[in-house]
């Protein structure tokens, strides 16, 4: 009975951890120029991985209208995105750099907020 029960706790256990609860991460992101471009929020870079994948034009299109792994800011830069605490997403807006950050440290963080740098090699709109 006692090996019973050990094994079911490991099982549920093991089984609990490979399909890991999404969050919802909400919060803003600007960019340098107090929210002139949109924001992109992806989920584990998926757009560059399918991209360069066979059929990646076709793939990368539907991917990126699809809020599961692609959002975009609001007008007042406010988003929300569901991602499991091991993804990372990466926030991305036309003239700026990337900025990466791993999901689990964002919901430790009681306001979300990203404020994307301007990239000084391109010009400025």
């Amino acid at each position: 009975m006692i090996k019973k029960n050990v094994f079911v706790s490991i099982l549920l256990l093991v089984v609990s951890t490979c399909f890991a609860q999404l969050v919802t991460i909400s919060g803003v992101a600007t960019d340098s120029s107090n929210g002139a471009f949109p924001i992109e929020i992806i989920v584990n870079d998926t757009l560059a991985k399918v991209a360069k994948s066979e059929n990646g034009r076709t793939k990368y299109l539907k991917i990126y209208q699809d809020p599961e792994y692609v959002v975009r800011t609001d007008s007042t830069g406010t988003f929300s995105i569901r991602a499991k605490p091991t993804d990372y997403l990466y926030f991305k807006s036309y003239h700026h750099f990337e900025e990466k950050h791993l999901v689990s440290d964002l919901i430790k963080q009681k306001k979300i907020c990203i404020r994307l740098k301007h990239d000084s090699n391109e010009p400025q709109d």
